[in-house]
């Protein structure tokens, strides 16, 4: 295997496979609901790429129990719709202990912001990670504050950066998320984030390929003409360009996204997740590279 992947990561800690489960916990996010903005990020529709085993009308609990019900599997349950650390210390440490109660549930994943986790729920964060297997995951999407101001994220990389930091100090696994093609990003910037992630030493990227869905301001920016996506081979040579750059110890927890059909638009490449895998690994093959090879070939001077 020429990158880490997450599934033989989990393998190695568990002994067996590891299945991800995806619950709706009906969180919302501080750029939606007024705090810091409206709208959401420009490209986001959650309907979109939430997993098939969310349904924020069942409470967690019924999630997980519907879905693992006569399975004899391991699961981690991930926390994946918004912001899910964006409420009160004592609802999260009650939402997130309850889940460790259920069979066969070993570990948890929080996707969340790196503006939402301050010191009250970094303690929660702390409590929770001595209990079980934990990763939380954070939306830095772009190592540029110029982008981030574009996608409407109100926040910065300083923000994120911080935020590591402080999970870093009390050894919590971060996995960082990060999209390849948003507007007005060419390869050097993508270059750029993924060093910034290099650098810092985050334990698990996952990499997403812009997608414009429906229902998103990105749709309307599209049909104005004023973005167009990135082909399949500059996304393809873009990854490999980072995975070469990051430590051999960081778990890559996905190469590429992918969104509901009914939901996608554009590019057209994005409806086959698998073909897109496929010609990342002939990429590696290509080059006869691997995760780490070129590490501290580019700097992002933070």
């Amino acid at each position: 295997m020429r990158y880490l992947s997450f599934s033989s990561h989990l393998k190695k800690i568990f002994g067996r496979r590891v299945i991800r489960i995806s619950v709706d916990a009906g969180f919302t996010c501080p750029n939606r609901d007024g705090k810091k903005g409206t709208g959401g990020c420009i490209y986001c529709n959650n309907l979109a790429f939430t997993g098939k085993t969310a349904d924020r009308r069942l409470s967690v609990e019924e999630q997980v129990r519907k879905a693992t019900e006569n399975r004899d599997e391991l699961f981690l349950v991930y926390f994946q719709p918004y912001t899910n650390t964006y409420s009160s210390p004592s609802f999260l440490e009650k939402l997130f202990t309850d889940v460790l109660k259920i069979k066969n549930v070993v570990g948890i994943a929080i996707g969340t912001r790196p503006d939402c986790i301050d010191e009250d729920i970094l303690r929660v964060i702390e409590k929770l990670n001595r209990m079980t297997y934990l990763w939380v995951e954070l939306g830095l999407q772009s190592a540029s504050d110029r982008t981030l101001e574009l996608i409407n994220r109100k926040h910065s990389v300083k923000d994120f950066i911080e935020c590591v930091e402080r999970l870093k100090k009390i050894e919590v696994k971060t996995c960082a998320h990060i999209i390849i093609g948003l507007p007005g990003e060419n390869s050097e910037d993508f270059l750029r984030t993924g060093a910034l992630l290099s650098e810092l030493r985050v334990e698990g990227v996952k990499f997403h390929n812009i997608q414009v869905l429906k229902d998103t301001k990105l749709e309307e920016i599209y049909k104005k003409g004023d973005f167009k996506p990135i082909e399949m081979e500059e996304y393809v040579n873009s990854v490999v360009d980072i995975l070469e750059i990051l430590p051999e110890t960081t778990v890559i927890h996905r190469l590429a996204g992918e969104a509901d059909p009914k939901w996608l638009i554009a590019p057209e490449w994005a409806f086959s997740k698998w073909k897109i895998l496929s010609e990342i690994k002939k990429e590696l093959e290509r080059r006869d590279t691997w995760q780490g090879k070129r590490i501290g070939a580019f700097h992002t001077f933070i």
